[in-house]
């Protein structure tokens, strides 16, 4: 593989990992907006939170991470076990489930992705002779 198909390479797999990341934040916004109700009244208090994660959580910038946490509780009910959440996935309606899967995973494969995107490049400039 040649210097230039290596750059072409990389530059490649930035672009696809920037254009997944520009399609799951304003994923991830719609599904807080589209959050139930009924999940956040019923589960988003003392015992399943401390109350200083009720407080912080609550308002911005904070308040998408309460969705993805739940998120992951929703989509994966044996996650939610260390908070008592395994019965949450029942009260959110099937189309909120597995679009939230759905955007779970995918938030998985580009932090994965882009992990070993950083870490094959690190191995490639630290072979000798590949300098850019």
């Amino acid at each position: 593989m040649s210097l230039e198909t290596g750059e072409i390479l990389y530059l490649l797999l930035i672009g696809l990992a920037f254009l997944e990341l520009i399609l799951v934040f304003p994923a991830l916004l719609t599904m807080h907006f589209l959050m139930p109700k009924v999940i956040l009244e019923k589960y988003f208090k003392p015992p399943y939170f401390k109350p200083m994660e009720v407080e912080m959580f609550t308002g911005i910038p904070y308040a998408p991470m309460r969705t993805v946490m739940l998120l992951w509780a929703i989509a994966y009910p044996k996650l939610g076990k260390k908070r008592g959440l395994m019965t949450a996935y029942m009260d959110a309606p099937q189309w909120y489930r597995l679009s939230g899967g759905i955007l779970i995973t995918s938030i998985l494969v580009v932090l994965i992705f882009i992990l070993l995107l950083v870490l094959g490049f690190f191995i490639y400039m630290n072979i000798p002779g590949n300098n850019l």
